[in-house]
């Protein structure tokens, strides 16, 4: 057990286990239901449905549980007594669903409760005796009790939602008893239960309830509305903050029970309608608390990203409910009708917190609340139909929980599954074995390089907002900042890497989040390293190759031009130069542009100089940090050689420019020459301009020649890489 101290008081509060707290909020649910039923069921059944046309005039059958009353649909019912007793006339708002809204004074309330009794006393009675406003007269006599099937929508619609918030609230407070807005959510579902079962069981009657027990509906009604928004006003003063250091949440609360205690006294001026301005009034003064805890919130998106939700769930919800009951109430129109219906907004407010919670981690519970919540519920089903089955249909014990489990598992299970895939969205549906095939979207389209493989990865996995690369190591994949980040260690020797705001920004990082990036970690690591043994295989295999060229070709070549004259000297001092450049190549690293350009240059100017040529070379906007590798060296000059030699041999210039520069990561040369020669168009493609052609396609790059009789033109284009 952990003792804890509650933030409104200095009272400490003992801590009870997740289990016991959800235990006794399903069985004050269970016994809840159970009293509505017996509340709802346990007094005389005439069997008839009455609607009220106006609230003076007499109500006109609908339909008789009799089939041997003598009223056809649309007849009047005028009066009602017991069998030779003295009639009583009935009027339309005896069927009030909701007498607060039909009945604004405390007077009027209590003549509508005395007429209850009277009505109620008559239906006790062995027979009853109905008279139609046409004057016709009929008898039945009311059955002892309803039954469960006898009970209209509109009960078990606010049972519903009565349950519901009940185990929301104690849900959220048995994971965070720590927490004061956790505790006063607790109080918020209780008040809520109790102002839904009540209305329940007094909206849902047949005809009448006894003076008494209706004054009791009605006071927890009362006591559960007041209750609730008091409560909630105290969860939005402490969430996600306190908005000071005040602790005004037992003081609220409080004096919410004390305008209770007025009203079931009858002490408040302007009866019922008074209520109803004290419940707008606590609803206006949340939605102010509501907007300070938006405001606090400014800059830090954790904080606003479950405050929204919060707070969208209940003031949809609860205004909702406010606008269909309490507003027509203090105008002096009766909604009541739609009292039933507007709790369903209630369980709005209790679905918007699981969902919130699942989503965005409300009161920092985990995704594992959001299963509890639905196991309990499903225990709750198969309890809640043996029940049913075994009280209505007088199943014997082992028949309803069978019939109960087939039921529930039909209904449950599926609605479970349907809401997780719809709600827990993205990577808290990941699983550790779907990162192979995760992966196949990283790794097939694209051959990334060793420090491209994680963010990729990361991105396609989590669709953050943000990435960035970290300064400091990072040890093992941690979630950070409440859930804002998540920050993964680099792989192949890299540095870390962090990704922010999952989902686009719609969710927090969660704990399976982490697990899942730590086996994508662990395979990409496996893949660099791979990468990296497979590039140092090359390598190694250029070196042995370049080192057998060098010793046993170079030397067989030297030898041969030792022995040589003329111009055969001369074509084998030009072999020995394409070897010394493939030689070059092969083995070279990664070096500056500047300085493939000088001997580039160098070679050029020899050429040119050698046939009388005037060589001019210019460069322009060069970046001195852009690099070349060994495939980029080796394949630009050797079309660069080329292309000087097509021009020295073909054309026999007086001229021949090269122009280089960089332009938007793009190395462009463009070798201009002034030599007689056909225009491109009519060239024959020979083996030196396909190789040319070749050598640019594979390096990713292109060539394109331009000219006429008199001008020549090749533009060389090569995208780089820092």
């Amino acid at each position: 057990m952990m003792s804890t101290a509650h933030p409104d008081s200095a009272i400490q509060v003992r801590a009870l286990p997740p289990s016991r707290v959800i235990g006794f909020a399903v069985a004050l649910a269970l016994a809840a239901i159970v009293l509505c039923l017996e509340l709802a069921c346990g007094h005389p059944h005439p069997g008839l449905d009455l609607r009220s046309v106006s609230a003076a005039g007499a109500p006109e059958l609908l339909e008789a549980a009799d089939p041997a009353l003598p009223f056809e649909p649309g007849t009047v019912i005028a009066s009602i007594a017991a069998g030779g007793g003295p009639r009583l006339a009935l009027r339309g708002d005896d069927l009030s669903q909701e007498p607060d809204a039909a009945f604004a004074s405390y007077a009027a309330f209590d003549e509508f409760l005395q007429r209850q009794q009277r009505i109620a006393d008559i239906l006790r009675a062995p027979q009853v005796e109905l008279e139609a406003a046409d004057g016709r007269v009929a008898r039945l006599r009311p059955a002892a009790h309803r039954t469960a099937f006898d009970l209209p929508f509109i009960f078990w619609l606010q049972l519903v939602c009565a349950v519901g918030s009940w185990l929301t609230g104690a849900a959220i407070f048995a994971f965070r008893p720590q927490q004061a807005a956790a505790a006063y959510s607790a109080v918020a579902g209780f008040g809520a239960m109790l102002m839904a079962a009540c209305a329940a069981v007094y909206s849902s009657r047949e005809l009448a309830l006894p003076a008494g027990l209706f004054r009791i509906l009605s006071g927890g009604n009362h006591f559960g509305a007041l209750l609730t928004i008091g409560a909630f006003m105290a969860v939005l003063w402490y969430y996600p903050q306190p908005l000071g250091r005040a602790r005004p949440g037992l003081w609220l609360v409080l004096g919410f029970m004390t305008v209770w205690v007025c009203d079931f006294l009858e002490w408040l001026p302007f009866g019922n309608l008074f209520q109803q301005v004290v419940i707008l009034a606590g609803y206006l003064v949340s939605v102010v608390l509501g907007m300070l805890q938006w405001r606090a919130a400014r800059g830090d998106p954790l904080r606003r990203a479950a405050l929204q939700w919060f707070l969208m769930s209940w003031f949809v919800g609860s205004g909702a409910f406010l606008a269909l009951v309490s507003v027509p109430a203090i105008l002096g129109l009766d909604s009541g009708g739609l009292q039933a219906y507007a709790f369903s907004f209630m369980l709005l407010i209790a679905v918007g917190l699981a969902l919130g919670i699942s989503r965005y981690r409300l009161f920092d519970l985990e995704i594992w609340w959001f299963r509890a919540v639905m196991l309990v519920l499903g225990g709750f089903s198969v309890i809640l139909l043996d029940v049913l089955f075994a009280a209505m249909l007088h199943f014997e014990a082992p028949a309803a929980l069978v019939a109960s489990l087939i039921l529930s598992s039909w209904l449950y299970f599926p609605a479970r599954q349907w809401l997780m895939s719809r709600f827990l969205t993205g990577a808290q549906r990941l699983r550790v074995d779907d990162v192979p095939a995760l992966l196949r979207d990283v790794l097939a389209p694209n051959a990334f390089a060793a420090d491209e493989l994680l963010p990729e990865a990361l991105r396609q996995l989590f669709n953050p907002l943000a990435l960035r690369v970290l300064a400091e190591t990072q040890a093992e994949v941690t979630i950070a900042e409440e859930g804002l980040a998540l920050r993964v260690p680099g792989i192949g020797g890299e540095r870390a890497w962090e990704a922010r705001f999952a989902g686009n920004g719609q969710r927090l990082f969660s704990r399976r989040d982490a697990q899942v990036a730590a086996a994508v970690r662990a395979v990409l690591d496996q893949v660099a390293a791979y990468q990296l043994a497979v590039e140092r295989g090359i390598e190694q295999e250029r070196a042995r190759v370049a080192q057998d060229l060098h010793d046993d070709i170079g030397a067989r070549l030297l030898t041969l031009l030792h022995r040589s004259e003329g111009e055969a000297a001369q074509a084998i001092r030009d072999v020995l130069a394409s070897l010394r450049l493939t030689v070059y190549g092969l083995g070279a690293r990664p070096q500056p542009i500047g300085n493939c350009l000088a001997q580039w240059r160098a070679e050029a100017g020899d050429r040119c100089e050698a046939r009388g040529v005037r060589l001019e070379w210019n460069e322009h906007a060069l970046v001195s940090t852009m690099l070349l590798d060994a495939p980029q060296q080796l394949n630009l000059a050797r079309v660069l050689r080329e292309a000087l030699s097509n021009a020295l041999r073909h054309a026999r210039p007086t001229r021949i420019g090269i122009d280089v520069a960089i332009v938007d990561q793009m190395l462009e040369i463009t070798l201009v020459n002034d030599g007689a020669t056909l225009p491109p168009q009519q060239w024959r493609s020979g083996l030196g301009l396909r190789g040319m052609d070749q050598r640019m396609q594979r390096l990713g790059g292109s060539l394109t020649l331009h000219g006429d009789t008199s001008t020549t033109q090749l533009a060389i284009r090569l995208p780089l890489h820092g």
